[in-house]
Formats: C-alpha cells, sequence, structure tokens
C-alpha cells in the first residue's frame, strides 16, 4: 500500500471513531502529554478524582483527554488532551474536548472548569481553536517561570552585603512561631495579601533549608518560599514583603538570602515562579530585568477557563 493509498484509509477510518469514558489506569504513557506526566505520577486522590475519555478506531485506542475534579470546589482542570501524530488535524482532538467538558458538565456537575498551557507550545494553536471553537472566555498570560542552574547562576545583585537595620532580622522558616503562623493567616483572611502569595500552599512541599522569613521589630513583614518537587530542584514559588517596605529593597535581600542558602546544598536546579497577574509592577520589571536574561529556559504558562453557572 503506497502512501496515499495509507492517507485514504486514515481518513476513511477517523470517521468511525468512538469515545467512551475509560479508567486513567488504562491509558498507556504514550497517549499522555509528556509535559503532565509528572503530575499523574504524584497524583493524590485525597485531593479530587481523575476523569478520562478516549476515542477508539475498532480496537485501537488513539486519543484521549484527561482532567482532575476537585473536591474543595467541585471545578475541573484539564491536564491532557492528546491524538496520535497520524490523526490530528481531522478534528478529533475537538471531539474529545467536547465529550469531557459534557461529561463534567452533566455527570460530575461541575461549576467550573479551566486549563493550564505553555504560550510557546507547539500545540497551543490547536488548543485555542478549541477552547474558541467552545466560546471559552479568551486564555490569559498569567505565570512566567524561569529555569535556571543554580551553580551558574552568579548575578552581581546576589553579592550585593546585607544591610538591615538591627530592628530588621533574616530567619528560617522553620523558627516561624504558632504566634506568627495565626498573625499571617489572620492577614490572610483580610485580605492583606493575595492568595497566591500565602506561605502556607503546598505547605508538604516546602522546603525549610531554603525559605526564608524577615522580622521587623518582631512582626513578620515578609518571606520566600521554596519548595522541592524532586531531588534535583528548588522551586522559588512565593516571595513577598509587606506593601509598607515595597521599595525598600528588602524584598530583593529576602530573595538574595534564599538563594545563598541553595547554593550551599547539592540541589543543580533552580525555578523562580511569579504570577505576572498578581505580583507589583516593580516585581515584574525585576523579573524582566534581572532574572529572565539569565535563564536557560523560560516558561510563559497561560490560563482558559470557563464558568457554568
Amino acid at each position: 500500500m503506497d502512501i496515499v493509498q495509507r492517507s485514504l484509509k486514515k481518513v476513511i477510518m477517523i470517521h468511525s471513531f468512538s469515545i467512551k469514558k475509560i479508567p486513567f489506569s488504562s491509558i498507556p504513557s504514550s497517549l499522555i502529554d509528556p509535559a503532565t506526566l509528572p503530575f499523574f505520577n504524584q497524583f493524590s486522590a485525597q485531593e479530587g478524582y481523575l476523569v478520562a475519555c478516549a476515542a477508539f478506531i475498532e480496537n485501537e485506542m488513539i486519543g484521549c483527554a484527561v482532567a482532575q475534579v476537585f473536591f474543595i470546589n467541585q471545578t475541573a482542570q484539564l491536564y491532557s488532551l492528546f491524538v496520535k501524530e497520524e490523526f490530528r488535524k481531522q478534528g478529533l482532538g475537538l471531539a474529545l474536548f467536547q465529550f469531557l467538558e459534557n461529561d463534567l458538565k452533566q455527570e460530575n456537575k461541575i461549576y467550573a472548569f479551566g486549563f493550564e498551557y505553555e504560550k510557546n507550545d507547539l500545540f497551543t494553536p490547536a488548543i485555542e481553536k478549541i477552547l474558541s471553537y467552545q466560546q471559552w472566555l479568551p486564555p490569559k498570560l498569567y505565570l512566567v517561570r524561569c529555569h535556571f542552574d543554580a551553580y551558574t547562576f552568579d548575578p552581581p545583585w546576589i553579592h550585593l552585603p546585607t544591610r538591615l537595620p538591627s530592628t530588621f532580622k533574616l530567619f528560617s522558616w522553620q523558627e516561624l512561631t504558632l504566634k506568627e503562623k495565626e498573625y499571617i493567616q489572620y492577614k490572610a483572611e483580610q485580605g492583606q495579601f493575595l492568595p497566591s502569595l500565602s506561605p502556607f500552599k503546598e505547605e508538604e512541599h516546602v522546603h525549610l533549608g531554603t525559605s526564608v522569613g524577615l522580622r521587623y521589630l518582631d512582626t513578620i513583614i515578609g518571606w520566600c518560599i521554596t519548595h522541592s518537587d524532586n531531588l534535583n530542584t528548588i522551586r522559588y514559588n512565593t516571595l513577598y514583603i509587606d506593601h509598607a517596605f515595597l521599595h525598600s529593597g528588602y524584598g530583593i535581600q529576602i530573595l538574595n538570602e534564599s538563594i545563598r542558602r541553595h547554593k550551599r546544598l547539592p540541589i543543580p536546579q533552580a525555578i523562580f515562579e511569579a504570577n505576572i497577574e498578581e505580583i507589583d509592577r516593580s516585581w515584574l520589571r525585576f523579573i524582566k530585568k534581572r532574572l529572565i536574561p539569565l535563564s536557560y529556559r523560560v516558561e510563559r504558562l497561560k490560563w482558559a477557563f470557563n464558568s457554568y453557572v
């Protein structure tokens, strides 16, 4: 059978595919978006459950879509939409997406559905075409993720001496007192900082050796919280300084202290994340001028969202 005949056969076959729900465990790893495999390997059933569907031609699985439904607010997030290469560009991705979205709305009664993806990914145009067809809200760029070699990252500004007045004190996050934790939680409840800046997100992953706080007159006013995703990587997840000290330069000193501690450890990789929709413009300028030019890889993540309330 020559190439033309094989192509014609695929076009004929694609019209006879079927889609059905399947257990996630039955999906081969080759049909999962490679970028999301770490998520599925670490998936916790305590937070929610997975919903999956797959497309078949006869008994061959040719594509699948997987989402997580969260217990806490009955919302869902798409984590993988994948079609075998030879069956792409024929509407199968759209069909999988529609099947999954309808199931999540009708059977799982979700209130909203979201999807995070990389702006410059090869499949982004196809994904955004599907989202537009489904009349989702326009996606927004929301997160910048910079990747560094922790050992070679050595800009001049991390060598600036720490000259804090005697009323200020840097401390290891593991020294945080119960009273200070309650104070931070109170500030969060009062809306004094955004939820994305909470030092208690994913608390089980906090790396105490590199997470740092700053006190002023015995009151905590800032923190740099890092997470350990694996043995080789420290993720700089949250950097916060009280608004009254925003332009003091103390926020950078907190970050510097965290970086210095990281450099003393046998952990070669670093990731710095920032929600560009929620951080102050001065922090955004710092990221653009001081971090992005020194990173060996930059991910610009977009968030798509649709509500059914």
